[in-house]
């Protein structure tokens, strides 16, 4: 009998150890646990968030700490790490520009473009108000959010602090779900490029860099896994445009060699880069976002897959959709296409038909469809928010106020609240996809979210991979 009890001791304390890490990780898991050098600005206790809205339909938000009881609008404004370009005129400080949006800081600080400049507010309980006092002088404690916003002083208004607080504390939730060797995401492994170039396009919403978006500062970027494993991933249609779209948002380096481009699946001859409207499009997408012309017959292509209820479908036989219809929107109009356009409204026509009363939006609207649930769900109110947006709609008024309610109400309705990631449909736990796509949409973001010729290759990523399997 002795000898057995030196391996049941090892079995129980085994189980034990199994227990205890078991529990380290859970709390780990419900409490955010990163240094993530994006989201890490400044420090203390007190928290503030700031919304700059660099022009409409671009806007960002970051959180800021500081250990003061307050700290100055201005300086809540400073520590974001954006780049702020001031005057000291004597009777105080101007902000002439934001991140490279303004004036120079001389005398056209605040007259560079006509009656243009840096409107600084601050969100009181409901609304935002214009303070009476400069940002030197005002007092930011602890859950306040400020403002900012270039342009006319009656033109335009920010969207609503809690619409974007929500999105910060999902980008936050986002930043412990990464890979802290690959600097991936995905549920298992390393992580995948797919739901690594969703990460892409929902920092890249907000203007945060793949370089340096790590879970802590000695893991792994995102950029880096992306410049490894996308030359496997875009090598069909879809693939390589939504992959460019993020990677292009998140401002990647370099293109990495042997991934292929969108335009490489173009064919003049057909005017397709794929047969598939849903693959067509996000081709088209990488195209545009690649700052290259996509060609007319692209365009009319997809004008030509459109359906009579005014919906698109993802692949051809399975039905139109509210996602591949939001995508497609987003895509003409990105292309060219006029917001008056007979595709454009009932587009979004058909979008509005699949609207519920609690404001959001379910994917199919034929009931008859193998995967149809009548629930609104996450993923398809996100898209549908963006393709408003795109089409200058506002999603919390007019037409698309339901029942007192509205789509950025439902989305919100599924944040949780003590974590910040997002369910996918009511009842459910939280989900990483649902969570990625509602970024965007809280940003009041719609495709493309950045436009520049990545013309420059990095020669060595596949063979990084490759060495490293």
């Amino acid at each position: 009998m002795r000898k057995l009890i030196p391996p049941l001791l090892i079995a129980i304390g085994f189980v034990f150890s199994l227990i205890i890490i078991l529990a380290i990780n859970t709390q780990a898991d419900e409490v955010p646990d990163h240094e993530n050098p994006s989201l890490t600005l400044g420090s203390g206790e007190n928290v503030a968030h700031v919304i700059i809205q660099m022009e409409p339909g671009d806007n960002l938000v970051r959180k800021v700490l500081f250990a003061e009881e307050s700290v100055s609008g201005y300086e809540a404004l400073t520590l974001t790490g954006l780049e702020v370009i001031t005057k000291d005129f004597g009777w105080g400080i101007g902000i002439c520009s934001i991140n490279g949006v303004g004036c120079p800081p001389d005398d056209t600080c605040f007259t560079c473009n006509g009656d243009h400049f840096w409107n600084y507010t601050q969100w009181m309980t409901d609304t935002w108000e214009t303070p009476m006092v400069g940002s030197t002088e005002t007092l930011v404690s602890n859950n306040s959010v400020e403002g900012w916003r270039w342009g006319k002083w009656d033109d335009g208004v920010l969207l609503s602090a809690p619409q974007m607080v929500s999105a910060a504390r999902a980008l936050e939730w986002l930043a412990v779900k990464q890979n802290v060797v690959s600097g991936g995401y995905g549920y298992t492994g390393e992580g995948s490029m797919s739901s690594s170039t969703e990460s892409l396009l929902a920092i890249g919403a907000n203007n945060y860099l793949a370089k340096n978006w790590k879970k802590y500062d000695y893991s792994a970027s995102l950029e880096k896994f992306a410049l490894a494993r996308s030359p496997a991933y875009a090598q069909k249609a879809a693939e390589s445009g939504k992959f460019a779209t993020g990677f292009v948002a998140a401002k990647g380096s370099c293109w990495p060699q042997f991934a292929l481009k969108p335009t490489y699946f173009y064919s003049p001859t057909s005017g397709m880069y794929s047969e598939h409207a849903g693959f067509h499009a996000w081709a088209m997408m990488g195209t545009i976002a690649l700052d290259v012309q996509v060609p007319t017959q692209a365009t009319e292509y997809l004008k030509s897959q459109v359906f009579p209820n005014g919906g698109w479908e993802w692949n051809r036989g399975v039905g139109t959709d509210t996602n591949t219809t939001s995508l497609a929107i987003q895509t003409l109009i990105a292309s060219g296409e006029p917001i008056t356009s007979t595709y454009i409204l009932e587009g979004l026509a058909y979008i509005k038909s699949a609207q519920n009363e609690d404001g959001g939006f379910k994917n199919y609207t034929d009931a008859s469809y193998p995967f149809y649930s009548p629930k609104s769900d996450t993923n398809s109110t996100s898209y549908a928010i963006q393709a408003i947006y795109a089409a200058g709609g506002n999603p919390i008024t007019g037409t698309w106020v339901i029942s007192d309610t509205n789509p950025i109400e439902f989305l919100l309705s599924m944040q949780i609240e003590e974590r910040g990631s997002f369910r996918w449909m009511e009842g459910e736990t939280e989900n990483l996809l649902a969570t990625q796509q509602a970024i965007p949409a809280l940003l009041g973001e719609s495709l493309p979210y950045r436009i520049y010729n990545l013309e420059k290759i990095c020669p060595y990523a596949f063979l990084e991979m490759i060495l490293k399997k």
